[in-house]
């Protein structure tokens, strides 16, 4: 953690860390921000200051001149150090233009420092407007510009405060629904705690910490043993207000051009006292934050083959019921995809709950997301294949097992039994049929299984191509017994083992298959009406087409 407030190192804070970072609204005070910059300046400023005590001589208006030189190239070199994130090149550019104001005996409003501090970022880099950093940090400094007159007295200052931490979490909703779909409704509070105890106690011992350390090593142990000490007894505390039941709410995803308008809205109404404005703002600002996300009708369900990377997810809807099958793969960090496509979907629907999870076979690929899905949402029932082991309550996967759905039917058709045969032979098949169509979902069966599956009636509209279109599944007997519409292939881009094969391919296109592969069209979310023939599909990269995706428009 010293790392990463000091230096920007951050690859090493431990996961439940930034859960409750993130939980509380605290996380911008981690990174490296325009908090730490603005702080090096004050003290590089300080130290010149009491610095001057020794050289009385030297004319007040050579001493700005070398004030403001130094404190340009120690806080532009931190900001460096740190990463040169957009927040950091926000302030450090403030901080210039400060400068060079003060050399000149120049005023500019502050508010268009910041606006010019905006354009020149933008000219600098085009994309810095793509990202979240840019925007919630440009938002919340407007925001606090805004607020920044304070009453009389110390009431009047903690009323500024308090003001500032409500504006800030109301305002910035829509940047934060947009860039991570969740609202921290402690983080008044938590920042209420956190901003002056990180302002005034943690902040200039760590930039003094830093110092020392550059000029000597090992000079500053003390002192990074003391913040060691002090953060540790800290986080139980912060982990447990993470944790709570009413610490983070999740909004359910809404049009972008009804979030970008509640945004534009709310700093107007802060702006303008206009007569309405703020009860429309609130309005929009509770729609974004309370809104629903449409179900499936009675009798119609949706199959969601999600983009995981080289392993599988699938979600399938109904109208008042909701199955995973797969989490998606295990990366060699310790994190996994379920955390970064899966969880983040499921919450965009606003999916509370998951009334069943099967986990088709014990392969990283398929189940490595399983703890990190069973961690952030209740799963009511857990199925899994016959080798998979799971630290909670589980049932086997067994061939016959079925069960009825809002009038749909679900019927597992794989594995009969436990065979001394490879994991991917004894994974999970499931049979999914409404009246407006069905799907197959498969794992990775192999020449064996298939075999097996060839005694049952397969016929299927959609089927996930099985073995991500290895050439050791999909034989030409089980491609012609499925008779798919719609083959999804779910693999990642690039993936060492070259997959789909292009022979697959071509079978299942042979045998009148479109297949669409998650690597090239993203998610594809596949709709069954609730009468016959009524299939809609839809693939994520062609619905919400950008230029900079290769191959988007075919």
């Amino acid at each position: 953690m010293l790392q990463g407030l000091s230096v920007g190192v951050r690859g090493n804070v431990p996961d439940k860390l930034w859960e409750a970072f993130a939980a509380t609204g605290i996380a911008h005070l981690i990174a490296i921000s325009g908090m730490h910059v603005t702080g090096c300046a004050l003290f590089v400023l300080l130290l010149l200051r009491s610095g001057w005590q020794l050289r009385p001589g030297i004319p007040r208006s050579r001493r700005i001149e070398i004030e403001m030189a130094v404190v340009v190239a120690v806080t532009a070199g931190y900001a460096m150090l740190a990463g040169a994130s957009l927040p950091t090149m926000r302030t450090l550019l403030m901080v210039t233009m400060v400068a060079w104001q003060r050399v000149l005996r120049r005023a500019m409003p502050v508010h268009l420092t910041l606006a010019l501090a905006a354009l020149l970022l933008v000219v600098a880099d085009p994309f810095a407007v793509t990202s979240s950093g840019f925007w919630l940090s440009f938002v919340a400094t407007a925001i606090l510009l805004a607020l920044i007159d304070a009453g009389p007295g110390w009431l009047g200052r903690l009323s500024t405060f308090l003001r500032a931490q409500a504006a800030i979490l109301l305002l910035l909703t829509p940047v934060l629904v947009i860039a991570f779909g969740r609202l921290s409704l402690i983080a008044p509070l938590a920042n209420a705690i956190a901003v002056p105890v990180f302002s005034f106690v943690l902040l200039p011992v760590i930039l003094l910490a830093t110092a020392l350390a550059a000029l000597s090593p090992g000079s500053a142990s003390v002192i990074w043993q003391s913040l060691a000490a002090f953060l540790d007894s800290s986080w139980p505390w912060l982990i447990a207000a993470g944790r709570l039941e009413l610490a983070t709410w999740w909004p359910v995803a809404q049009p972008i051009a009804l979030v970008v308008v509640s945004g534009a809205a709310g700093f107007a109404a802060l702006l303008m006292p206009i007569r309405g404005l703020r009860a429309a703002a609130a309005v929009m600002l509770m729609a974004i934050v309370l809104g629903s996300a449409a179900r499936p009708a009675e009798a119609a369900w949706a199959l969601t083959a999600l983009d995981v990377g080289q392993g599988l997810a699938v979600v399938v809807e109904t109208h008042d019921h909701v199955l995973v099958f797969d989490t998606g793969p295990h990366w060699r960090s310790g994190s996994a995809a379920a955390r970064v496509s899966l969880i983040p979907w499921l919450r965009a629907r606003g999916i509370r709950r998951i009334d069943r999870l099967v986990l088709s076979h014990d392969d990283s690929d398929h189940t490595g997301g399983a703890r990190a899905l069973l961690d952030s949402l209740p799963v009511t029932d857990l199925i899994v294949g016959p080798r998979v082991r799971v630290p909670v309550h589980s049932r086997i996967c067994r061939r016959g097992e079925h069960w009825r759905w809002d009038g749909i039917e679900f019927r597992i058709l794989h594995p009969a039994l436990e065979t001394p045969g490879s994991d991917n032979d004894n994974s999970c098949a499931l049979h999914i049929a409404g009246a407006g169509g069905s799907a197959l979902l498969l794992a990775d069966p192999e020449a064996d299984a298939e075999e097996e599956l060839l005694s049952l009636p397969l016929k299927a509209d959609v089927v996930l191509v099985p073995h991500h279109g290895s050439r050791t599944s999909s034989g030409p007997r089980l491609v012609a017994a499925v008779g798919a519409h719609m083959g999804i292939v779910s693999n990642g881009f690039g993936n060492r083992w070259n997959l789909p094969d292009p022979a697959v391919i071509a079978r299942w296109r042979a045998a009148g298959t479109t297949v669409l592969n998650t690597a090239d069209v993203g998610a594809v979310t596949v709709r069954f009406a609730p009468l016959p023939g009524g299939i809609e599909i839809q693939a994520h990269r062609l619905e919400s087409r950008r230029w900079w995706r290769r191959g988007a428009s075919h």
